[in-house]
């Protein structure tokens, strides 16, 4: 099959001029294709043997595939660190929002954490001796306050019409957690946390109820301790809600104590034998997608979003499932880097 050699901020990418297989289909969505015509428009290089699609061979029933073969090192996308939605960047499009935010939220935090106190002593006990780990890096997450000041931003990009809301426009989250928090459960109300705790468990059998409504309990609480950081939207409407749940399970850490929502990384899937994965590029002015192998064409592209070669257990699962919706039973835990040397 012909290709054509295209060169995009001077690294080689292959144009099919035709799909290789009939594995996947032929043509995109017109959702796909906008998206396609955003990334053009905004300045993201993807590779054209690469396209996002709807389809029911994602495993989320949407997902990014090789229509061509790729080889190991070849660009998959190139990411201009303008088009990152992260707080510097979201406070050089909306600078009042920035301004008033930091300064309503100055000394906030020193007074939020006296919300703790009020936890039944029997959760709390719980919590503590299930996310012991994940309790203190929860604690460590309330000074910063992305979280609030990234869904601000967001939705001031669609309420504006701002180059970024076609990208935004896509974002799709509808499950237990977030019908939870839509229906205004509190982090006291028991019930309803085992109600969804039960309805997350059919997902993962083998996960153990106590430990997902632990999971719930830390999210819920999360979100009552942000709710007054809120600078100009209503904390309680749905559509602030969903786009804070939404954007949680959406964004990385880009360094340390930075993290961010990137476009077209975040349309890609899970697995924990990646075929791809991200760097910097040497300038630094850029996310840069890398095939990790060669990959033949009609195979779906997949990152690892926990860190490789790190153990994989019973709590890292839960929070999978509760922060961003990921259901992973047990046999899929894999960590080829760990198994040759575990006695």
């Amino acid at each position: 099959m012909r290709v054509l050699k295209i060169v995009i901020a001077g690294i080689v990418l292959t144009q099919a001029k035709t799909l290789s297989t009939g594995l996947i289909p032929s043509s995109t969505s017109p959702a796909d294709a906008i998206f396609h015509s955003w990334c053009d428009e905004i300045g993201i290089a993807i590779n054209p043997s690469v396209r996002l699609i709807t389809t029911n061979q994602s495993v989320a029933g949407r997902g990014v595939f090789s229509v061509d073969d790729l080889v190991q090192d070849e660009r998959i996308a190139i990411i201009p660190t303008y088009a990152i939605l992260h707080p510097a960047n979201g406070a050089n499009m909306f600078p009042d929002t920035a301004s008033e935010f930091r300064r309503k939220n100055k000394d906030k935090f020193n007074n939020s954490t006296s919300k703790r106190n009020g936890l039944k002593k029997w959760f709390k006990k719980l919590k503590q001796r299930i996310f012991r780990r994940k309790r203190v890096a929860v604690e460590h997450s309330t000074m910063e306050t992305w979280s609030v000041e990234l869904t601000e931003y967001a939705l001031a990009i669609l309420q504006t019409g701002h180059p970024l809301s076609p990208w935004i426009q896509q974002w799709r989250r509808d499950d237990l957690v977030v019908r939870m928090f839509q229906k205004g459960v509190t982090s006291e109300d028991k019930n309803a946390i085992e109600e969804t705790a039960k309805g997350l468990q059919q997902l993962v059998p083998e996960l153990p109820v106590h430990k997902i409504m632990a999971a719930l309990h830390i999210r819920l609480e999360q979100y009552e301790m942000f709710k007054s950081f809120f600078v100009d939207s209503d904390p309680n409407a749905k559509e602030t809600i969903d786009m804070y749940n939404i954007l949680c399970s959406r964004t990385i850490e880009l360094a340390d104590g930075v993290v961010g929502a990137v476009p077209f990384h975040d349309m890609i899937n899970h697995s924990f034998e990646p075929n791809i994965g991200l760097e910097f590029s040497e300038d630094g002015t850029a996310l840069e997608l890398v095939a990790l192998s060669d990959i033949a064409a009609g195979k779906e592209l997949f990152l690892c979003y926990t860190a490789l070669g790190k153990a994989y257990e019973e709590n890292v699962a839960v929070w999978m499932l509760v922060q961003w919706g990921i259901p992973i039973i047990r046999e899929d835990w894999k960590v080829p880097a760990l198994s040759n040397s575990q006695s």
